[in-house]
């Protein structure tokens, strides 16, 4: 059994004591790090993207060096908000691409859908086809995991920003069967959804702020405390998964 554990949307500043939307990112990411502190390291954490607020190779490495403590294997993809630039100095496939990341009896594939100048997401026709690839190679049990959702989540605020290519993307995994589901982040809220052939679609919780479910607008929740999502993948292709939530350490300061 492999223990994979997906944080998202942390926005970490390149300092440490600036807010961004009324909080701390770091005291959040250092409350993180000490819940999933324990006797034993998790199998990997995958980290779906918003890691930093521009971000600084400093401060990818810095991330990644302090999950590691928490984990036997971290991987960064990135987010809108992020540089893949600078987070191609710890993650070069990641940064630039597609890459897959082998688990044991299951498989990862990973995609950056940063778009460069726009808050939605978008793959672009190099990686598009690397994808399909991937998915006529698939031989085991697998998962996608990128920041942007494919598909509506039911918060208009939020469904402007899916995946530009999702149509093209559900198609492929749809028609797929070693694809157990998809995992995103961006949406700063659990979401539980399915593809037209029965795959998850599995948003998380930020481990930064909350946004509010239904909303027309963008509106900070300062009512639901940060989390991530728990996913345990057994040898014999059955998985489950939970989020999971830990305290916030300190009250949100507005809702801007």
């Amino acid at each position: 059994m492999i223990e994979l554990v997906q944080i998202s949307d942390t926005h970490l500043p390149d300092r440490g004591g600036q807010c961004v939307r009324g909080l701390d990112p770091w005291a959040h990411f250092d409350a993180l790090c000490a819940h999933l502190q324990g006797p034993a390291r998790v199998d990997a954490i995958l980290h779906t993207g918003d890691v930093a607020q521009g971000g600084t190779p400093a401060t990818y490495r810095s991330v990644a060096q302090r999950l590691g403590g928490c984990a036997e294997r971290v991987w960064l993809l990135a987010g809108n908000h992020d540089d893949p630039r600078a987070l191609a100095a710890i993650e070069p496939e990641a940064a630039s691409g597609l890459v897959v990341r082998d688990l044991g009896a299951w498989q990862v594939i990973g995609l950056n859908s940063h778009d460069r100048g726009r808050v939605a997401g978008r793959l672009g026709a190099e990686q598009l086809e690397a994808l399909r690839g991937a998915l006529e190679a698939a031989r085991k049990p697998t998962l996608i995991a990128l920041h942007h959702p494919l598909a509506a989540v039911g918060t208009p605020a939020l469904d402007a920003h899916v995946l530009t290519e999702r149509r093209q993307v559900l198609e492929w995994i749809a028609a797929t069967p070693w694809i157990r589901g998809v995992i995103f982040g961006h949406i700063h809220q659990p979401s539980q959804g399915r593809t037209a052939s029965g795959q998850a679609l599995l948003g998380t919780p930020a481990v930064s702020f909350q946004f509010a479910r239904g909303t027309r607008r963008v509106t900070v929740d300062t009512r639901s405390d940060p989390g991530y999502r728990r996913l345990l993948l057994e040898d014999d292709g059955s998985w489950q998964s939970e989020v999971v939530r830990f305290a916030a350490p300190e009250p949100m300061r507005g809702d801007w």
